[in-house]
């Protein structure tokens, strides 16, 4: 129905489909909820330079990042501060949906905070970010 959020049958639907909802899962069938998807990490780079943005996607200028090593235990210690995130899976939204990125409560109490814009249909492919 438009206007609603995607129920768990809806979302493994379209990810069966000849284009997927989601590729490049880590275990779809434990990260399919109720009314959404977890998304799962894959990078964290930090910003190394500013980025710019202008009248004109020509006036745009993308932040220099590197990445970050993960330790042996697949740990990363982060000091306070604005970081890229790039998820392992790809969302690929069909032109009739949208998505809004969530952070999991959990993320929240310890701390942590995602902020991302309005998922629309992406047509560079690829790791989704935010």
């Amino acid at each position: 129905m438009p206007g609603n959020p995607l129920n768990r049958e809806e979302i493994l639907a379209l990810t069966a489909a000849a284009i997927p909802l989601v590729e490049g899962h880590i275990d779809l069938g434990s990260h399919v909820q109720p009314n959404g998807l977890d998304l799962t990490l894959k990078e964290v780079a930090r910003f190394l330079s500013p980025g710019q943005l202008g009248a004109s996607d020509a006036d745009r200028v993308l932040s220099d990042i590197e990445p970050l090593a993960f330790d042996a235990s697949g740990w990363l210690e982060l000091s306070a501060g604005a970081y890229l995130i790039t998820y392992n899976e790809v969302v690929n939204l069909p032109t009739d949906l949208m998505a809004l990125g969530r952070p999991r409560s959990s993320l929240l109490r310890s701390g942590v905070s995602v902020h991302t814009a309005v998922w629309m249909r992406d047509t560079g492919g690829g790791p989704s970010r935010c």
